[in-house]
């Protein structure tokens, strides 16, 4: 499994924001925050083995985050292709990197990282095709048809 291998390829970790909820904004929690670091990127706001909690808006602006990845608890990626349309409307968000340069996720987090369990793989394998799309191909969101991860940005 390619997975495995994913720390010793990668690179200087990039800035990501890995979001539960965005109404109010929500960081990651429990297990997310290791998932984007073995993924080879760090989630600034991120409580790595605690609660999620609310975290304010300037928070998300003052982190910069290169990628976003919306990792909406109990959402599909059509549920979230609502609220990143809210996202949007949000003050500033134009002037954060990531949506500068669209590299905005949305992932089913219904079926992969709300959950723990066997599916957490899924979902580290999902985020290294986001990362590091030249290096794990088969991961890396498809446009059309991909129920498990979109791009939007």
């Amino acid at each position: 499994m390619k997975s495995c291998r994913i720390v010793s390829l990668l690179p200087a970790a990039t800035e990501i924001a890995a979001a539960l909820g965005l109404d109010p904004p929500f960081c990651s929690g429990h297990w997310g925050p290791e998932l984007v670091e073995i993924a080879g990127a760090q989630d600034p706001l991120g409580r790595k083995y605690q609660p999620s909690v609310q975290i304010d808006w300037n928070a998300v602006l003052d982190a910069r985050p290169e990628v976003i990845v919306l990792a909406l608890c109990g959402y599909n990626v059509d549920l979230a292709r609502r609220d990143y349309e809210l996202l949007r409307r949000f003050p500033g968000f134009d002037s954060i990197p990531a949506s500068r340069s669209g590299e905005i996720y949305l992932v089913d987090a219904r079926a992969y990282f709300a959950r723990p369990g066997p599916r957490i793989v899924d979902s580290l394998e999902m985020l290294a095709g986001i990362l590091h799309p030249e290096k794990f191909p088969e991961f890396t969101p498809c446009e059309l048809g991909d129920t498990r991860v979109v791009r939007v940005g």
